[in-house]
C-alpha cells in the first residue's frame, strides 16, 4: 500500500471508532451485555487494523516513519480513552454512601451494611478527574488526526 493509501485506511478506521464509542457508550448506559461485547469485539477489529498499518511502515522511510510514530501515539491514547470510558461508567453506577458521620458502630444511612465505600463526594471527585483526563485524550486525538490529514495534504502535493 502507498503512503496515502494507508493514511486514508487510518483516517476510515478512526470514523469507525467515533461511531463505535457511541454505541459503546449507549450499550453501557442502557447495561445491554451483548451490545458491549459487540461493541468490545469492534474496538479489538478496529484496533486490528491500526496495528497492521503500524506494521506495514516499519521498513519505510521518512513518511512511513513519521506515520508509524503518530499511529502509535494515536493507538496508545485510544486505549487510554477506552479505559477512562468504562472507568467513567463504572463511577456513574458506583454505589457511594451519603457524606455523613456514621460514627463507630454505626449502620450507614443507605443500609447496605458496609461500614466504607466512597461518598458521593470520592466519586464526584473521581469523576471530575476522568473528565478531565478523558478531554486530554480526546485533544491529543485530534492533534493526531490534525497531523494525519496535513500528511494526506503532503503527500497529495507531491
Amino acid at each position: 500500500m502507498s503512503v496515502m493509501e494507508l493514511v486514508e485506511e487510518v483516517l476510515a478506521v478512526q470514523t469507525l471508532r467515533a461511531g463505535a464509542y457511541r454505541r459503546l457508550q449507549q450499550a453501557m448506559q442502557s447495561k445491554d451485555a451483548d451490545a458491549i461485547q459487540e461493541t468490545t469485539n469492534a474496538f479489538r477489529e478496529l484496533s486490528g487494523r491500526i496495528l497492521a498499518v503500524i506494521n506495514a511502515c516499519e521498513d519505510g522511510d521518512g513518511q512511513l516513519m513519521a506515520l508509524r510514530r503518530v499511529l502509535r501515539e494515536m493507538q496508545h491514547l485510544e486505549q487510554s480513552k477506552l479505559r477512562l470510558t468504562v472507568e467513567i461508567q463504572a463511577l456513574k453506577s458506583s454505589h457511594v454512601h451519603e457524606d455523613q458521620d456514621t460514627g463507630i458502630g454505626a449502620e450507614p444511612e443507605c443500609g447496605c451494611g458496609a461500614r466504607d465505600g466512597p461518598t458521593k463526594h470520592d466519586v464526584q471527585e473521581a469523576l471530575r478527574e476522568a473528565y478531565v483526563a478523558m478531554e486530554a485524550c480526546v485533544q491529543s486525538i485530534l492533534q493526531c488526526m490534525e497531523e494525519l490529514r496535513e500528511m494526506r495534504e503532503d503527500i497529495g502535493d507531491v
